[in-house]
């Protein structure tokens, strides 16, 4: 895996210190190291049928599994992830919230995504709480549209990165997987973890 500098800001992550020159990461297992706790494990999005893997999170309702299954697409900067994802995909996100809130009003089977797979930006704000949504609004303002300065340290931008993803899988993949669809996005917090470690970042 490599990560190049000379990035615009906006195609880049938090927290954005520049790289002196192309680095190689290693591979790194989400929930272990100096921030396991701190970014939120999504254990239980990843679960198939009605397998639970150990020590998975709640999703909204108590569920400690789902039906449908997560995929993300993970690459570095700039490889193409959104474009292979939407291509992967039968559905938008927009078209399977839709589907959705027709199953509520309807007497059709639970499982109404069986099959069906949906791209999820994995900057999606929340199209089914609009609690969610007004939160993640001001979480989206602050991690990619606030500029760039050394002001905050790294510690602060976890914390919101582990907002943004708990939000995102409570309220935006969660109902998606809970309603039977297979979800996949374009790129999920691996990156996030190993640019991290590429900082030197040992903990927050």
């Amino acid at each position: 895996m490599v990560f190049s500098r000379g990035l615009a800001a906006h195609q880049r992550e938090r927290p954005m210190r520049h790289l002196t020159r192309p680095t190689h990461a290693k591979v790194l297992a989400v929930g272990v190291g100096p921030w396991a706790g701190v970014l939120p494990r999504l254990s239980a999005p990843t679960t198939i049928g009605s397998r639970a893997l150990t020590g998975s999170r709640s999703l909204l309702g108590g569920a400690t599994s789902v039906p449908g299954r997560f995929i993300a697409v993970e690459g570095t900067d700039g490889v193409g992830k959104t474009a292979l994802a939407r291509r992967l995909a039968d559905v938008s996100y927009e078209t399977a919230v839709a589907r959705l809130t027709e199953q509520e009003t309807a007497t059709t089977a639970p499982d109404v995504g069986a099959g069906t797979l949906v791209f999820v930006p994995r900057r999606q704000i929340s199209a089914t709480s609009t609690y969610a949504a007004t939160l993640m609004e001001h979480l989206s303002t602050m991690l990619w549209h606030s500029g760039d300065a050394p002001d905050l340290s790294d510690a602060f931008w976890v914390s919101l990165q582990a907002a943004w993803f708990t939000a995102h899988t409570e309220a935006v993949v969660g109902p998606l997987l809970g309603a039977g669809f297979d979800v996949v996005v374009d790129g999920w917090l691996y990156k996030f973890f190993a640019k991290l470690l590429l900082q030197g970042c040992t903990g927050p």
